[in-house]
């Protein structure tokens, strides 16, 4: 399990790569993190997060990300980032985001896929 509690800071796409991946402690990704300017500014930023997921998933047992404070993040190219990463999903790993609001995510596409659990307000209250 890795979390990562954001920061406004982590709107840079470079940043939110690499604490990604900080949090992990992943030494195989460790590698292409010297690289990892050329790789955000060229060709496709979702590289560096796919590395990352298949480096992860080499490790085959259940794995948690959670970003915590998410609604911090405002950048469109984070956004874009972890799209890309909810689309090169493996099944034994598994991302949770709290936030005080909806991520521009495809939260619609995920609810249909049932691959989407919700906890709101509602289910947090006491009765």
């Amino acid at each position: 399990m890795a979390w990562l509690s954001l920061e406004p800071a982590d709107n840079d796409p470079a940043r939110f790569v690499r604490r990604h991946a900080a949090a992990f402690q992943v030494p195989v990704f460790d590698a292409a993190l010297h690289n990892l300017p050329e790789v955000l500014t060229c060709s496709s930023p979702e590289n560096a997060v796919a590395a990352l997921w298949r480096a992860l998933g080499w490790q085959g047992s259940p794995t948690v990300l959670v970003l915590h404070d998410y609604h911090v993040i405002q950048a469109g190219p984070v956004h874009h980032l972890l799209t890309a990463l909810l689309g090169a999903y493996r099944p034994h790993l598994h991302l949770v985001i709290v936030t005080w609001e909806d991520p521009p995510l495809p939260l619609a596409r995920l609810r249909a896929q049932g691959d989407l659990l919700e906890v709101r307000a509602a289910e947090l209250r006491f009765s």
